[in-house]
């Protein structure tokens, strides 16, 4: 399980044709009191939207995930060791979303298969305010 936030902009290409660019930070916290990994996740992507109507749309995206991972050992008698590591992959997300129209302004709620890494994937889903200019 894992948090965090971001920006996104999006342009107009045509009425149902958006192109989208957008920069986060997520964090995953540490699971187990042996051995913790802690990872986190800079995602700068490119995609784009087709709108079905005004509200419903399908969403495809590309870019670079930079990534940080720090692994802490703790055994009895021994303390605690760390290992970290740091890297940048490929990576690509596919999705859907609904956008709830709120004035020139609109909520928008998706759900997300996105790949951050080769072993790391996830299923985003995105609470967002749209702000129309």
């Amino acid at each position: 399980m894992g948090f965090g936030g971001g920006a996104k902009f999006e342009y107009a290409l045509q009425s149902n044709l958006h192109l989208t660019g957008s920069a986060q930070y997520l964090m995953f916290a540490a699971k187990d009191d042996i051995v913790g990994v802690e990872r986190s996740i800079i995602p700068v992507i490119a995609g784009a939207k087709y709108y079905f109507g005004n509200s419903f749309y399908a969403m495809g995206e590309v870019g670079m995930n930079f990534w940080n991972t720090k692994a802490t050992i703790t055994l009895p008698f021994f303390g605690k060791t760390t290992v970290e590591a740091s890297g940048s992959d490929f990576g690509f997300a596919v999705g859907a979303g609904y956008e709830l129209p709120m004035g020139k302004n609109s909520l928008d709620l998706s759900v997300k298969f996105q790949s951050y890494a080769s072993e790391t994937t996830a299923i985003n889903l995105g609470v967002a305010y749209k702000f129309g200019f």
